[in-house]
């Protein structure tokens, strides 16, 4: 089943559809672990297993170069070739092995499955969680065929940092991810980006802020997400 159909099951998906896909990712993961010598494992075998998971969702992995504010994962991208091919392009950062390696070093594993424990597993959740409210946007626009022309971009990020921000486009995605950041650690690096760019008063912030409050309710009664130092 492809990730995209897996996940856009309402007309405003939230993490719990990335959470519940993910679940399913990282059991497969856990098994193919076990069954590896930790001393085996670098990032080419990493990619490989990750590939091997994944197989099924529609999701193409890739090394990446280093940057960015994740540790483990860099760059996603959303295709818009929803229904066929791979609609989710994801790139990881050198060194993200070791997550598996301290892991397959673990009898149980019991803390794998966690995003709360596991890194890996909480940076594609936030990366796959943006990227499929991309796929909400596309699934939902007046099209049937994906025309960046016809929504007047070629990209959302198509020059400054300013006009990527302020493209509605983006705005909601971030504005998820500011939310779970709060509900995590009570603090957010997106709400600090968007507020070192636009007046605290102006539009771009009253729509951002209003989003943000959308998605804060919503995470906080599903209850998915969970501070820190939660188990």
């Amino acid at each position: 089943m492809r990730l995209q159909q897996y996940i856009i099951e309402t007309t405003k998906p939230t993490v719990r559809y990335t959470r519940q896909a993910l679940d399913k990712v990282f059991q497969k993961l856990q098994k193919i672990i076990t069954q590896t010598n930790a001393f085996d494992i670098d990032d080419k075998l990493a990619l490989k297993m990750l590939k091997i998971a994944f197989k099924d969702f529609g999701v193409k992995l890739e090394m990446g170069g280093k940057g960015g504010v994740r540790k483990y994962t860099g760059e996603g991208e959303f295709g818009g070739d929803y229904g066929e091919g791979n609609a989710w392009l994801i790139k990881m950062q050198p060194g993200f092995s070791e997550v598996f390696k301290r892991f397959a070093k673990e009898k149980s594993m019991k803390n794998f499955l966690n995003p709360n424990k596991n890194p890996l597993f909480r940076e594609l959740l936030e990366i796959i969680s943006h990227e499929v409210l991309h796929a909400d946007q596309y699934i939902n626009s007046k099209t049937k065929a994906f025309d960046p022309d016809l929504h007047g971009i070629e990209s959302t990020f198509g020059g400054s940092m300013e006009d990527y921000l302020k493209n509605p486009l983006e705005i909601e995605p971030y504005a998820q991810q500011a939310a779970v950041d709060m509900i995590r650690k009570g603090r957010s690096f997106y709400i600090g980006i968007f507020r070192s760019y636009f007046p605290k008063n102006g539009y771009i912030m009253k729509r951002f802020f209003k989003k943000y409050q959308f998605y804060l309710k919503i995470l906080k009664t599903q209850g998915d997400i969970q501070p820190y130092n939660k188990k």
